[in-house]
């Protein structure tokens, strides 16, 4: 068998070994071409130890979210003992499946199963956490030298010394984050420890490839309504 590549004209070669003409045929409707079609035995031009180097190309491209598809068959076959050589072709394709978007905290309480209204008080360094999953994204919210915290419905807010870690499954991979802004303005205050993050209007966006993303805070107080999450 022979596999093109996703793109219209890609192509490929195939090497055919014979003692005798041949000739080929390719099947109804096949999705690619195929040079030469035939080839003869002569004394003015023999073939190069019987071989040939035949090319076949795709005749379009393959962006089906099927992936791979056949493409139809090539049939060689030697003219003098009549034994057929039926090569399959087949296509990559070149769609790439969009990725999963998780939003948290459209409910920050039942995302974290907690039950406050805003500020939090008595909390100790290193001491306060908040957890919570959905969909196959796990969030970790750690305070590290913070004594402060702040939840409720429709705002999460992280202060510096504070880390949040975003996870996915193993075999998957975190692509994408975008925040929407909670109650309190922010321009910077965030790091990640793998890709590449930006803060604009109060909003962080992150782009990479990664299982697992950590971010820091640090000066800031950042402020989170929604953390989106896109992973594939």
């Amino acid at each position: 068998s022979v596999e093109l590549e996703a793109a219209a004209n890609s192509s490929a070669t195939i090497t055919v070994t014979s003692d005798f003409d041949w000739m080929s045929n390719t099947s109804a409707d096949a999705g690619f071409t195929s040079d030469p079609t035939t080839c003869e035995w002569t004394t003015e031009n023999p073939f190069t130890d019987g071989k040939t180097t035949v090319t076949i190309t795709a005749s379009a491209e393959n962006a089906s979210e099927e992936g791979t598809k056949t493409l139809g068959t090539l049939t060689f076959k030697n003219v003098k003992t009549g034994q057929e050589l039926v090569v399959t072709v087949t296509q990559k394709t070149s769609y790439v499946a969009p990725g999963t978007k998780v939003t948290l905290g459209t409910d920050w309480n039942a995302l974290f199963g907690t039950n406050y209204s805003g500020s939090i008080t008595g909390i100790k360094a290193d001491e306060f956490s908040l957890n919570g999953s959905s969909n196959d994204v796990s969030i970790a919210v750690t305070n590290g030298t913070s004594t402060n915290g702040y939840v409720k419905t429709g705002d999460f807010r992280a202060y510096n010394g504070y880390t949040i870690t975003l996870s996915v499954p193993d075999g998957k991979t975190i692509t994408a984050i975008s925040t929407t802004t909670g109650g309190k303005t922010f321009s910077s205050g965030i790091s990640a420890n793998v890709g590449k993050g930006s803060i604009s209007s109060s909003a962080y966006s992150w782009s990479g490839s990664s299982q697992t993303v950590v971010l820091s805070i640090s000066g800031s107080t950042v402020s989170f309504a929604t953390i989106v999450v896109t992973y594939e």
